[in-house]
């Protein structure tokens, strides 16, 4: 679109480096639109130097005295590492900085005394980051009010100011700091910073910092409010930086185009609508929680009891009550505090009682009876005219913006030009933005994190539509809850989608930009931090990133940068570890160096010069400024021009592009360290210290000729989409393209010389001879053919090439134009039309597929496929004989009673060794995560775990009832060394059983334990499984297993072929290739069902939830599936019902002598999974043994276990089982286990026992029965 020539502000001709936002997309001078994506630089800006948050020693010394600096808290310009940190940023692709000050760095010593040094080197670093081609907006930040009321932000005079004694906080729980806290800084509890919103001192500081004048008229302070005192030293602080800034010269506009208003304002005690009770705006609840006027309460020293909360996977969770006794101490200043005048020279008015709540000043509650006197005080407006015209107050539109309106033209007076960053009330609906202050310089700047993960730090299965659920989209909260990893991706795009429709709504047609987004790297027990292994980290930040693309297009700053940052301490910052590099991270990395000997800086410095001279790589070869590129062929694939990449189409050139020549002004020559001189084809560390970088290092437009419309990024396939509607008289200068960012981190042609412990060379991949048996019959692994000579999609021309790592292996495909590369940009040229419009599309692949390790990583909500990562392993850490047998006889030598649940007919004959155990029996289930040991005898089961013999043993006071099947175990959570299958687990968690009903002994069984091999989200303890602890310790040679389920000899006595290999897979036991299908809920093994067929006759309906279970006899269908199946089935008929799943089932016979054969076709494949018939059949009805029952049987499941239908033993026994466990542990592979074709058509099996099941349902008295304490957990 066309931009004025002239500043909407001030009327004078914009510079070439000027940024229009007078639209819904940032543009630059030409037209073109600019996608600004970057990242908080830094969390580090929140402490001063020498004094982290979990740092009590000189923390309230410093307060008083003032004697701190924040000099170098963002990046240290004295020992060079401020270079080689920006140089990095700027290698990932980053055009963009959110620049963290605080009003404490500027104004720590008290009222008007500013740290001019602290000044001086914020314009030093913002000129450095001029350098580096960044454009900055300034963000004053601000958590929780100030660090001492246990966030950052204000200076700790200002508190003081406030009346209030910041020394005893701890004590009131009027705020909770980190170097406070009780049991030491290492285990203040996750997220409980954040219920300081919620709490005494902040929602007093918010309330009179944005509503003083009408809530605390008594506090008067210097003459004025201390409403106007708090902002007027706020604007004051601000116009010092911005002055300074202005004063630079030749940074505003080229380098910092605007500022953010105050970060995540806070309504404080505003709008709470009955002090006495939890309100809406109490969303988190950790530890021990007051309401409101129980703050009142303990601030003034009472002993008060409270109700403690912990957070668990679906939110808060009410943990009992706590008394909380100050002993006395107050939240605020003692009546004596001033008595000589105030240390900072403040005079209070004489209405301002200092010594006692401000509060019980203004009427609100009686400090000396406890009494709440006006409960709804501050629901209600009482600005002007609220007399005459009482309403509830409205936080946003009456306080928030008048504010807002007040620090506009403070910015303005020393930066005309600037960008208002517009920051709302976080996820509330913001209000009307209207005014002069705006004048066409504005952009919408809110925040979005993925709670669930942040709060629990997990990636999960399932999430929830936050934003939906608190503006009241849905009915009931359940509603708004997304189940598997493609409906959390699409909900988060949603959400984002909603708050960029706040701007069009609040602001205007202005753009959006995502102040912060990211998540935390401590997941799972910080897990990543001893193994390396982010999968997980990659999915979660991925689908937040992914919300930005799309139709929505959003600009981003990633929450954060932080150049100190500790696996111990995370970003210095209340347990906080955002932070997307790590010097822990390089430091761990240093040892995979590619080149033994090179000191390249642990940074990941990336030269900004190479000797060997720049090559281009282009749609047409006399783009190239390199004489011996080969022409390229060009045709024409479903109207869009493909442009096949061969070794010309690789561009080797410089690394610190995004170059200077894709901004505006020309950027000054970088100043390089000694590493720039390094031979230009040593390895280069795109990922030495960087934590998912292949989530975060993406492809995106950074200029476009025209709108992107939709924007699309797979790290799965490498596949980047950009669509574009172009209109006419966009852009008419005919030699600007659109220029799209292609990382090298995506896209190389030789990964292991770019990112650390990475063995994806394309020419690695090249083998003449038979392909690794990881590609074996198997063709889509990467979605290409298998890596064999016959089969290269790329010639390389001599061994030159491959000792470039700046090398990039592009497939690109334009429905119009032609393009060209230079470094890590791709620059696409297409023409403007005369009238109308038209949309354009560019495709970016990497040649020959993803960078296989990143694939092994990213999310599989897109594309179904990977790289397993394994082939044979030779030597598995253990290998486990199955010992199953059938128990089809109950307790009186007679067939299963009427109506019985089916039960578990398989076992392993395993030792588990605890001191002081016996050797036991174990179930092994696929439906179940936790390890379940008799600590009492069993219904008839002797053999049981003696606690009091082992000394290493650990009895806990938590209950746990488990319920699987039909079964359940009581008893409670205890911990010891496991060993199982020679592999020992140091206090591992386990289920210390002392009742039950079933299973234990059921139907004679003499299992005495059950082995749960499902997610760890599903364990009742909530702790990692016996298999999750193996892996974290390294125990296993591959992070696999695999099963395999033989026949049982038809007398039912002997032992079976069948074995559980943990660590590797048996080759031997299978045939054919490994089929992986993707793993669609992240419960137990869930596949997804499309259909089944009888003898190729399809039954279709919607996909099912499938559970994989090697503890189930049975194959379970929904009850209408199933009767669609055996509809097909010649001669089929009901048999007669029985209690399967959660209600009355469906058991099914047919005739012994049938042909037909049942096959499943799964989500993600094609391919036909046929049941064996012999395990189809179940035994004869009756004597005559003309009629089977079947193992395929009908039964519902309620929505709430996670099932749809289940495939047990009969479907196992003909398909070899994989499991690859990685973090994210998507997948599954089936493969056609080996048996004879004359054991396939067996079906008939007359010495089975009679299976005799024709009467009515009947109630399972273990579901029934009365249940002492509540359930933990999810059942089964």
């Amino acid at each position: 679109m066309s931009v004025p020539a002239v500043s909407p502000v001030t009327g004078d001709p914009v510079p070439p480096h000027y940024i229009h936002a007078s639209g819904p997309h940032f543009r630059d001078t030409s037209g073109r639109t600019i996608l600004l994506r970057g990242i908080n630089l830094s969390s580090s800006a929140k402490t001063p130097v020498g004094q982290p948050g979990e740092r009590l020693d000189g923390f309230w010394e410093h307060a008083k005295d003032g004697d701190m600096s924040f000099v170098g808290r963002v990046l240290d310009l004295e020992n060079g590492q401020a270079d080689l940190h920006l140089e990095r940023l700027r290698s990932w692709g980053f055009n963009c900085l959110r620049y963290v000050i605080t009003w404490e760095a500027i104004e720590h010593q008290g009222p008007g005394q500013y740290d001019l040094e602290f000044i001086d080197y914020t314009v030093k670093l913002l000129r450095k980051c001029k350098d580096y081609g960044f454009r900055v907006y300034i963000d004053p930040h601000q958590d929780l009010w100030s660090r001492f009321a246990g966030g950052s932000g204000a200076p700790y005079w200002t508190l003081l100011a406030c009346g209030l004694d910041p020394e005893n906080f701890t004590e009131t729980n009027a705020a909770f700091i980190q170097c406070e806290w009780p049991g030491g800084a290492a285990a203040f509890p996750d997220m409980i910073w954040a219920t300081n919103y919620s709490r005494l001192a902040c929602q007093t500081l918010f309330t009179l910092w944005a509503a003083g004048r009408d809530y605390a008229p008594k506090c008067i302070i210097d003459g004025v409010n201390i409403q106007d005192y708090l902002q007027e030293h706020y604007f004051n602080a601000m116009r010092q930086l911005g002055n300074a800034i202005a004063d630079a010269g030749d940074l505003l506009d080229e380098c910092v185009i605007g500022w953010d208003s105050l970060n995540e304002p806070n309504a404080g005690f505003l709008g709470v609508e009955d002090l006495a009770k939890f309100g809406k705006e109490t969303v988190l609840r950790v530890g021990p929680m007051p309401t409101p006027f129980q703050g009142l309460r303990l601030g003034m020293g009472a002993k008060v009891q409270v109700e403690n909360y912990k957070f668990g996977s679906l939110g808060p969770k009410r943990d009992g009550s706590v008394v909380v006794d100050p002993k006395g101490k107050r939240a605020w200043l003692d009546s004596m505090a001033e008595a000589d005048g105030s240390p900072y020279g403040w005079t209070r008015g004489p209405d301002w009682e200092i010594g006692t709540c401000i509060w019980g000043l203004h009427g609100v509650w009686d400090p000396e009876t406890d009494e709440l006197l006006i409960p709804d005080y501050f629901d209600w407006y009482r600005g002007a005219g609220s007399v005459e015209a009482p309403r509830k107050v409205d936080y946003g539109q009456d306080y928030w913006l008048a504010h807002w309106k007040r620090f506009a033209p403070v910015v303005r007076s020393f930066h005309p030009e600037a960008i208002h960053f517009i920051q709302t009330p976080v996820f509330q609906i913001p209000p009307k933005i209207e005014g002069s202050e705006i004048m066409n310089r504005a952009a919408h700047s809110t925040h979005f994190y993925d709670g669930l993960t942040l709060v629990t730090k997990h990636w999960n299965w399932f999430n929830a539509d936050a934003l939906g659920i608190l503006r009241g989209k849905y009915k009931s909260i359940v509603l708004g809850v997304k189940v598997g990893e493609a409906a959390i991706r699409k909900c988060m795009r949603e959400q984002l989608g909603m708050l960029r429709q706040d701007t069009f709504d609040a602001l205007g047609q202005f753009p959006t930009m995502m102040g912060e987004i990211g998540i935390p790297f401590d997941l799972d027990k910080k897990k990543a931090y001893t193994d390396g292994d982010y999968s997980s980290h990659t999915k979660a930040l991925d689908a937040s990133l992914n919300a930005c693309d799309g139709t929505n297009a959003l600009n981003y700053s990633i929450w954060t940068y932080c150049s100190d940052n500790s696996h111990e301490w995370g970003d210095l910052w209340n347990g906080e570890d955002l932070s997307l590099w790590s010097p822990d991270d390089a430091r761990r990395m240093a040892s995979f160096r590619a080149v033994p000997g090179t000191q390249l800086d642990l940074t990941g410095k990336i030269p900004s010069k190479r000797s060997r001279a720049h090559s281009k790589a282009s749609s047409q070869s006399s783009l190239s400024s390199r004489s011996s590129t080969p022409n390229l062929s060009s045709t024409r694939v479903g109207g869009i021009i493909t442009a096949k990449a061969s070794v010309a189409s690789f561009a080797s050139t410089t690394l610190t592009v995004p170059s200077p020549a894709s901004f505006a002004v020309d950027l000054p020559t970088t100043n390089l360290s000694s590493s720039s001189l390094l031979d230009p084809y040593l390895p280069i560390n795109l990922n030495d210290g960087a934590r998912a970088i292949s989530a975060f290092c993406r492809p995106y437009p950074m200029k476009t000729v025209g709108t992107p419309i939709d924007i699309s990024f797979e790290i799965r396939t490498s596949l980047f989409t950009l669509t574009v509607r172009v209109d006419a008289g966009d852009v008419s200068d005919p030699y600007l393209a659109t220029e799209v960012f292609v990382p090298l981190v995506q896209y190389a042609a030789f990964p292991s010389r770019v990112c650390q412990q990475i063995r994806d060379d394309i020419r690695q991949r090249e083998q003449p001879d038979t392909p690794p048996d990881a590609f074996l019959n198997n063709d889509k692994i990467y979605g290409v053919q298998p890596y064999s000579a016959s089969h290269r999609s790329l010639q390389l021309p001599d061994e030159s090439y491959e000792e470039d790592p700046a090398t990039l292996a592009l497939d690109v495909k334009v429905s119009a134009g032609r393009w060209e590369t230079e470094g890590q940009i791709l620059r696409w040229y297409y023409p403007r039309p005369v009238t109308g419009s038209v949309v354009l599309k560019l495709e970016v692949s990497r040649v020959d597929g993803a960078i296989p390790t990143w694939v092994s990583q990213a999310p599989a909500s897109e594309i179904l496929r990977t790289d397993l990562g394994y082939t044979t392993v030779a030597d598995p850490t253990f290998v486990l004989p199955l010992e199953g047998k059938r128990y089809w006889k109950g307790p009186n030598g007679k067939g299963l009673p009427p109506g019985s649940t089916v039960g578990t007919g398989l076992y392993f004959g395993l030792t588990l060794g605890i001191a002081g155990a016996l050797k036991t029996g174990f179930v092994a289930k696929e439906v179940f995560s936790d390890l379940v040991l008799p600590v009492a005898a069993l219904n008839g089961n002797r053999a049981f775990f003696h606690l009091g013999k082992s000394s290493t043993a650990v009895k806990t006071s938590t209950p746990l009832f488990e319920q699987y099947g039909s079964s359940n175990v009581t008893g409670f959570v205890a911990r010891d060394t496991v060993t199982f299958g020679g592999l020992t687990v140091p206090n591992q968690t386990f289920l210390a059983a002392t009742s039950a009903c079933g299973t234990f002994d059921e139907f004679g069984s003499p299992m005495q334990g059950i082995l749960g091999l499902a997610f760890q989200t599903m364990a009742r303890t909530q702790e990692p499984t016996f298999i999750d602890n193996l892996i974290s310790m390294h125990s296993l040679s591959a992070n696999l297993f695999g099963v395999y389920l033989g026949h049982e000899d038809d007398s039912s006595t002997n032992p079976v072929n069948s074995e559980l290999m943990i660590g590797g897979f048996n080759r031997n036991l299978f045939s054919g290739a490994l089929t992986i299908l993707p793993v669609v809920n992240q419960t137990f093994w869930v596949l997804g069902t499309n259909y089944l067929t009888v003898n190729g006759r399809s039954t279709r309906g919607p996909t099912i939830q499938t559970t994989i279970d090697t503890g189930s006899e049975m194959i379970i269908l929904p009850r209408l599936v199933a009767k669609q199946v055996w509809a097909n089935f010649k001669g089929a008929s009901l048999h007669g019902n029985a209690t399967i799943g959660d209600s009355i089932g469906d058991i099914y016979q047919y005739p012994c002598a049938a042909t037909d054969v049942i096959s499943i076709v799964f989500q993600g494949s094609t391919q036909l999974f046929t049941i064996n018939p012999r395990d189809l059949n179940g035994g004869p009805i009756d004597k005559t043994g003309d009629m089977c029952h079947s193992t395929l049987v009908g039964g519902d499941f309620s929505a709430g276990n996670g099932f749809g239908a289940i495939l047990g033993i009969p479907f196992l026994k003909s398909w070899y089982s994989y499991v690859p466990l990685t973090a994210s542990r998507e997948l599954i592979g089936l493969t056609f286990r080996t048996f004879s074709p004359a054991e396939f058509i067996s079906t008939t099996r007359t010495a089975r026992p009679p299976y005799a099941l024709g009467r009515p349902f009947e109630l399972d008295p273990c579901r029934f029965q009365h249940i002492p304490f509540s359930s933990h957990g999810h059942s089964r």
